[in-house]
């Protein structure tokens, strides 16, 4: 009879030390869980990505992606396949604002290298057409030749957000030639079509976190059930 208190009391030592670790498990898990949630929803309420065509007369003639954060394109290219012979299958590059040569034409707007658009690379991917890019201003694009490519909409007041249900607008600058079109920068009327870029492995990488904090939780929870019916 002696003997069983000291094997009790080991017992409940053992099994008190079970629950402090479980405890200890929970709390990690619950926090690694926490953590990669946050940086999920971090992720998703900063830059997101888009990618986008342009079609004139029935043709699209050039598609590109943006990389967007808070309504305004932060990077980014778009390859032109038709309109100027020159430049079919050209890449251009988004233009920052600091970009050389830029230069300031009222807050919020930039006066391209070239100076022949506007532009303050406002991008509303919810649309509809004539919604997307920004009246005169728009999105400004620049070939590795100093060819500029402007995406605009609905010819209006400057500085104003993009004009509902207005044809969608692409004007090209090549410093040799001029505007193409050759209609002084109105460009010709189309239609953007954008659709959204799934997250890449990041957000994966996340997702997955979450999953082997609670997995880890469950199955050290398993084991020390199975540990405690023997």
């Amino acid at each position: 009879m002696g003997g069983a208190y000291p094997n009790l009391q080991m017992q409940s030592g053992c099994l008190e030390g079970t629950i402090r670790e479980e405890r200890t498990m929970k709390k990690f898990s619950l926090a690694m869980f926490a953590i990669a949630l946050a940086l999920v929803f971090t992720q998703a309420a900063s830059a997101q990505f888009y990618d986008f065509s342009f079609t004139y007369d029935g043709n699209v003639i050039a598609t590109g992606g943006l990389e967007v954060s808070g309504n305004i394109a932060v990077a980014g290219s778009v390859t032109l396949t038709s309109l100027a012979p020159q430049d079919a299958n050209d890449t251009f590059n988004l233009v920052p604002f600091n970009a050389p040569g830029v230069t300031v034409h009222s807050p919020g707007v930039y006066i391209s290298p070239s100076t022949n658009f506007w532009f303050d690379n406002w991008f509303n991917p919810a649309g509809p057409t004539g919604d997307y890019v920004d009246n005169i201003a728009g999105l400004l694009f620049v070939a590795g030749s100093g060819d500029e490519l402007n995406i605009f909409t609905g010819y209006a007041s400057q500085g104003e957000p993009g004009s509902p249900g207005a044809p969608d607008q692409f004007a090209l600058w090549i410093p040799s030639s001029g505007y193409v079109p050759a209609n002084g920068g109105y460009g010709i009327d189309g239609t953007i079509a954008v659709t959204g870029v799934p997250e890449g492995g990041s957000l994966l990488f996340m997702l997955a976190l979450c999953g082997l904090g609670l997995a880890g939780g469950f199955l050290f929870k398993a084991r020390n059930g199975l540990f405690m019916s023997r």
